[in-house]
């Protein structure tokens, strides 16, 4: 019997550094004011910022505060 291969799984990752350059020159210059901002706890969006996956949730609460950003400019899929 053969080996079937494993499929990779995938994350969504959040580009931190990217969303700096948008944000700070707007005066959100620490990820507490981002994370408030983004409506998201600031424990969860450390998280995030950290190369932890992104949630679906957070993905749509960054969508509506930046409704005319092209969302994956700001998100990008890792191998887990």
């Amino acid at each position: 019997m053969q080996a079937t291969p494993k499929a990779r799984r995938r994350k969504v990752v959040f580009k931190g550094d990217d969303f700096d350059a948008l944000v700070g020159p707007l005066g959100l210059d620490t990820q507490e004011k981002q994370a408030t901002d983004l409506g998201v706890d600031p424990g969860n969006y450390s998280r995030i910022r950290s190369g932890g996956g992104v949630s679906a949730i957070f993905m749509l609460r960054f969508h509506a505060k930046y409704p005319h950003v092209r969302v994956g400019q700001y998100f990008a899929e890792e191998d887990r």
